[in-house]
């Protein structure tokens, strides 16, 4: 007989703010943790795993429509023991789970809604279930009748299917046993391979990847620009970074009246977004359109950086130091409500200008998204006609601006993560750079200082984000990778040692805590309670922490090859490069540029006798900030006069004595 324990919802327990908007529903959620797992095997019940997060539209109007219905609740109550995951507190276990729905043959997405033996090994599962059925979709009343049927009468059945679906998720979370491959004698081939495989999924309409709906890519995008210079593939994968970065500038998916970029778009021609606003997207755009304007002149690069910038400092700058986690989807319950605009609204707010903005914005008869209008631009920056309007459209902008702040605002969930702020740095220090805004590079690091200073626990490890100023959660793979990088990053920038020594600490810290020695790769974090900790290191939105990893202890080899960092990197180069030739480059773009960069060894050494402050220094400084945004540059103060010398590998080329012929090295070596 099943033991009689009530079970009431925990969530207010926890300092999640996504958790917190589920604290008043009648469904009895408890945390996630081995003390769930053995509830749920006292009860002999199984596990409804919900994993969202705070700025998830769908996972909003689940809640509104299903787990706020004493209905549904009661059956889910009585049936299984339910679980809220914030996917951003825990990245290790949603992507797990994450991975086993892509076993079942579920394409992922959020709400994700798994059930679990009580022993945590996932068994049925989808994303967003309607109440009733819709669309094709089973109501979810109708799911949990159905798997609280099974596992009450058929449960060797459920029992096999979940060892099925376990062993299956455990082979694509396992990696192959580490390798010690004679080198390529071309070491840019695989790089090639790799982008002539991405180019395949170029769309030629609309550019970026694939159709609807339409994510940035950023990783991709990234490794194509990285292959720019590949003698066969180098001009088309050149132009696709070029058309695509366009195209999301243009697009409804970037927010021209308040800056920064929403999450992805609904349709492929990048026009109708879903409309949060995360951090880790905007760091990644900002970093790659540094990336491009150190080779591209072009002012549409400095702009749209810009009123990103701008529009962190604005709305995204939490007190204390650091940038909260996004900007929800919803504003009232309304998705979108921040930034649809009625025909006629356009109309009264514009004036006599209407036709104007007209002929250079999109305003179809019927409208976006419910006859409701999103701002997009008519042509691309690609297109001669950009530069003649944009003086027209700024002024537009302004005035839409102004009429817009008038507006709530969307819920902000003011999480500071480590490892998205970490990557906002780097992105802001390779920006300060590349567009000559000392400030941004200012910015960096007071930003990462207040950060470090606030995560660091007392032991030395570190939290994975701070909420109201107090740490949360233990720091995943991707905290301490992304924030040593960062560190990396001001090292170059500003030749403080401090920085070095930092990254130095947070990289000794990943090895301790995540190694895996059976596969020489990182787990992606502590893994509290689950059946097998994930290490391969898929690419999300943002690289993943292992890429993160290779790139620091690779920089950190060339800076100070007599510590561990050179078997470090080597041993990690090793465990990867099976994945790098057997896995889909889409999945695994940022760990093939960690590889190619290892691999060619870029390095830059700035010689600056004493504590010279010559121009040419700081314009050096600049050159390799914007080269090298996560640092493999090193100064030292020999020599007579101001040089750099640009290495490859055990190939050094001859001193640069100014920066113009630094910067034409650069380009010709593909650095």
């Amino acid at each position: 007989m099943e033991p009689r324990i009530p079970l009431t919802n925990r969530l207010a327990e926890s300092r999640s703010p996504y958790l917190h908007a589920h604290a008043d529903q009648p469904v009895a959620w408890q945390l996630w943790g081995e003390g769930t797992l053995d509830l749920a095997r006292r009860l002999d019940r199984p596990v409804l795993l919900s994993s969202g997060y705070a700025a998830c539209h769908w996972c909003h109007v689940m809640a509104r429509e299903s787990f706020s219905n004493p209905d549904i609740a009661a059956r889910i109550n009585a049936a299984f023991v339910p679980v809220k995951l914030d996917r951003e507190e825990h990245p290790d276990i949603d992507h797990f789970y994450m991975t086993a729905l892509q076993v079942m043959g579920v394409p992922g997405g959020w709400p994700m809604t798994v059930f679990l033996t009580p022993d945590g090994r996932p068994f049925a599962g989808g994303t967003y279930f309607p109440p009733v059925p819709r669309g094709g979709m089973p109501g979810l009343p109708t799911v949990l009748d159905h798997v609280a049927r099974a596992w009450a009468e058929r449960r060797a059945v459920v029992e096999e299917t979940a060892q099925r679906i376990f062993d299956a998720t455990a082979r694509l979370l396992a990696a192959p046993a580490p390798s010690d491959p004679a080198p390529a004698a071309d070491p840019s081939a695989p790089l090639a391979r790799a982008t002539e495989r991405l180019l395949a999924l170029v769309d030629p309409v609309h550019g970026g990847f694939g159709g609807a709906p339409k994510f940035p890519q950023a990783p991709a995008l990234a490794l194509l620009w990285r292959a720019r210079r590949d003698p066969a593939h180098g001009a088309a994968a050149r132009r696709a970074v070029r058309r695509a970065l366009a195209a999301i500038v243009a697009g409804g998916i970037h927010d021209h009246v308040g800056g920064g970029f929403h999450r992805y778009t609904v349709d492929a021609a990048w026009q109708v977004p879903h409309f949060e606003k995360m951090l880790y997207d905007n760091a990644e755009l900002l970093l790659l359109l540094a990336d491009v304007a150190r080779v591209e002149e072009a002012p549409w690069l400095a702009d749209a950086a810009g009123a990103l910038v701008a529009w962190l400092q604005r709305e995204m700058a939490v007190a204390g130091g650091g940038f909260a986690a996004a900007l929800d989807a919803e504003t009232a319950g309304e998705e979108g409500g921040s930034y649809l605009w009625a025909r006629e609204e356009l109309a009264a707010v514009l004036g006599s200008d209407f036709d104007l903005f007209r002929r250079i914005f999109l305003v179809p008869e019927q409208g976006h998204v419910d006859g409701r209008i999103v701002i997009v631009r008519r042509h691309t920056p690609l297109d001669e006609s950009w530069a003649r309007e944009e003086a027209d459209a700024r002024r537009l902008l302004a005035r839409l601006a102004a009429a817009r702040a008038g507006r709530p605002r969307p819920t902000r969930d003011d999480k500071v993560i480590g490892a998205w702020n970490g990557r906002l740095v780097t992105a802001l220090v390779a920006a300060g750079a590349a567009f000559a805004r000392a400030e941004w590079t200012a910015l960096a690091g007071g930003t990462l200082a207040a950060l470090l200073a606030r995560l660091r626990r007392p032991d030395g490890t570190l939290a994975r984000h701070l909420l109201d100023g107090e740490p949360g959660p233990p720091a995943a793979l991707e905290d301490y990778a992304a924030l040593a990088e960062a560190a990396l990053a001001l090292a170059t920038a500003t030749g403080e040692r401090n920085w070095f020594e930092e990254a130095a600490r947070l990289a000794d810290l990943a090895h301790d805590l995540f190694h895996d020695p059976a596969s020489g790769l990182y787990r992606l974090g502590p893994a509290a309670g689950l059946p097998v900790a994930p290490v391969i290191p898929d690419d999300g939105p943002s690289p993943s922490g292992t890429a993160l990893l290779l790139g620091v202890f690779s920089r950190l080899a060339r800076l100070a090859p007599d510590g561990p960092w050179v078997a470090r990197a080597e041993a990690l180069a090793a465990a990867l490069l099976p994945l790098a030739s057997s896995r889909h480059p889409l999945g695994l773009a940022a760990c093939l540029a960690a590889l190619d960069a290892h691999r060619r060894g870029a390095h830059l050494k700035i010689l600056a006798p004493g504590k010279s402050d010559d121009e040419r220094l700081a314009a050096f400084r600049r050159l390799a900030a914007a080269a090298f945004p996560a640092g493999l540059a090193s100064e030292s103060g020999s020599g007579e006069k101001i040089r750099a010398i640009l290495c490859l590998g055990s190939r050094c080329l001859a001193p640069a004595e100014t920066p113009e012929v630094l910067a034409a090295q650069m380009e010709a070596e593909h650095v």
